[in-house]
């Protein structure tokens, strides 16, 4: 009896924790951090915070406001923020490690000596390695022998701080005199604690061969972080691999079930789903949907595996935000994509389907419209002209230049006040596939009407204006079709065109059939290939000139037409 009490409490101390960190993780920052200062039970409840939520809430909080709560973190939980913080790639930055240690210094000094003379003494003689020179002095020198700068505590062993430079490290008068008082702190902490080991510290950091301790120091980081998902880059790259074709939706199911003491990964990313209102750019509620087991940990892993293969440093919820922003929005995509393979609601599929399958479902449509285009732009007759893709107009060629990067990505223009992001929605794939089927469209009409590229003193040779202004010479019957057309000739062409507010119909007919002439396409070819592209050049040119007068017409304002 007495033992089941005593589980009962700690299994209901376990569920407060966790219902307390919760809570906490969706709190502002500031208030997260007295919440914490005010638990009773602050130390259990920082040691129960996943290392990589505690590192997004120390920068969310701001470093110096968060030194109480570093001074009751974990030593695994500074670990983390090492191994963190101080690599770029795969070489250490012996700013960065001089910064944080002089953070976990400032958070609690005696501890952190304690720690990197116990549990860390690879980090302490490495970097007594590249800080500190060391003598030995033999009993028939003096000290004077040495150079100036040396020191001792017991008349034996000297050792003096390098210059910065001597690592390649520059820094300015203020962060020069800190990396000193930091040494020295260091120093004078080991020699505190334990002098003969400090000694042997020395002595051994002198003979480390520095390439080699770095490598070690590396491989122990990558197996730390890939207990934490973070796992190899190139590993991780395998989240952006296009499904092959032997991947069916059968091979994308879960087979194994979650086992029941797989170590916890961030709570953060599920935190945000859950309607903590801290995002709401999310195509739909995962609130809404019957999740899987282990979904929290998933979709962290998952997370963590984008941030590596983007070589990111995510240091605040905003950039988590952004991360679970795109795997959210490719795993919807993948959804309805299996969905409308297997003829089943895609809300349903996410509890059978692993997240980084659906994930890679998704990134394919993408990759599948990237392939497409580059396809068409080698064989395309703007290419063959050497035209630039500037030709396309600003939303075409934002469209286009999406597409062309290394990670194709969505054109929205400032709709979000972003020029680019990551594809979210059905709409996205929509909108885009409409852009590229009307450049196709366009592209397949000059090469059929053999168009050669007209002179335009001043201008820029655009699609929609080049063929507009082509269609304006025929009707104008200016032989030659000279490039620009003078005003005073285009305003009979203008006052033809626009009847009550828009488009003529009789315009429209004239417009088709100088096309079907011009490219010897049959009238039903023309419906069924090409005229929706132009259907939207002719909504375009309705709103921009239902309202104009053709007294108030200026060359320089049109941009549908070249003229003089």
């Amino acid at each position: 009896m007495p033992d089941t009490k005593k589980f009962d409490v700690i299994s209901n101390k376990i569920s407060r924790l966790r219902a307390k960190r919760i809570e906490i993780l969706r709190m502002e920052p500031d208030k997260a951090l007295a919440a914490i200062i005010n638990e009773p039970e602050s130390v259990a409840l920082v040691h129960s915070i996943p290392e990589e939520d505690l590192f997004i809430l120390m920068h969310d909080v701001g470093v110096y406001d968060f030194l109480p709560v570093l001074a009751m973190a974990s030593d695994r939980q500074w670990e983390h923020i090492l191994d963190m913080e101080i690599w770029k790639a795969d070489r250490v930055s012996l700013f960065d490690l001089g910064k944080w240690l002089d953070v976990l210094m400032k958070a609690d000094a005696p501890r952190l000596v304690k720690w990197l003379m116990e549990s860390r003494i690879d980090i302490a003689e490495f970097y007594l390695n590249q800080n500190i020179e060391l003598r030995i002095r033999e009993h028939d020198e003096d000290p004077s022998d040495f150079e100036d700068g040396f020191t001792t505590f017991d008349d034996v062993f000297y050792f003096r701080i390098r210059p910065p430079e001597y690592s390649g490290v520059s820094l300015d008068k203020e962060a020069a005199q800190d990396r000193y008082c930091l040494i020295d702190s260091l120093l004078k902490g080991f020699a505190s604690l334990d002098y003969p080991k400090m000694l042997g510290m020395l002595q051994e950091s002198e003979a480390l061969l520095a390439s080699e301790e770095e490598e070690e120091l590396y491989r122990q980081t990558i197996i730390r972080l890939t207990e934490k998902g973070f796992i190899p880059f190139e590993e991780a790259l395998g989240v952006y691999q296009p499904l092959a074709g032997w991947e069916t939706h059968e091979t994308g199911k879960r087979k194994v079930a979650v086992p029941e003491d797989e170590p916890a990964l961030s709570f953060l990313p599920s935190v945000i789903l859950s309607g903590s209102g801290f995002f709401k750019d999310l195509p739909v509620s995962f609130e809404r949907m019957d999740l899987p087991d282990g979904f929290d940990n998933e979709i962290a892993a998952l997370c963590n595996r984008i941030i590596v293969s983007d070589r990111m440093t995510v240091r605040s919820r905003d950039g988590l935000r952004q991360v679970l922003s795109k795997a959210c929005g490719y795993i919807i995509l993948g959804m309805d994509e299996i969905s409308e393979k297997i003829g089943l609601p895609s809300d349903s599929l996410i509890s059978d389907y692993y997240l980084i399958y659906l994930f890679r479902a998704g990134y394919s449509r993408v990759v599948s419209l990237q392939r497409e285009v580059r396809k068409w732009i080698e064989n395309s007759w703007f290419r063959n002209q050497e035209i630039p893709l500037s030709f396309w107009g600003e939303e075409w060629m934002g469209v286009l230049g999406g597409l062309l990067l290394k990670r194709p990505l969505f054109f929205c223009n400032y709709e979000s006040g972003l020029l680019y992001r990551d594809f979210r929605h059905e709409d996205d794939i929509a909108r885009t596939r409409r852009a590229i089927d009307s450049m196709v469209a366009l592209d397949s009409v000059f090469a059929r009407m053999g168009a050669s590229i007209p002179g335009i003193s001043g201008a820029l040779l655009q699609s929609t204006p080049f063929i507009l202004t082509m269609w304006a010479n025929h009707w104008l019957k200016r032989t030659g079709g000279e490039f620009p057309i003078p005003l005073k000739e285009f305003s009979g062409f203008y006052g033809t065109i626009i009847e009550n507010g828009e488009i003529s119909a009789g315009m429209k007919e004239n417009f088709i059939e100088w096309l079907s002439s011009v490219t010897s396409m049959e009238l039903p070819e023309i419906f069924e290939r090409i005229w929706f592209a132009f259907e939207d050049v002719f909504k375009d040119l309705e709103n921009e000139y239902r309202y104009v007068n053709i007294s108030d017409l200026d060359p320089r304002y049109i941009k549908y037409f070249y003229l003089s």
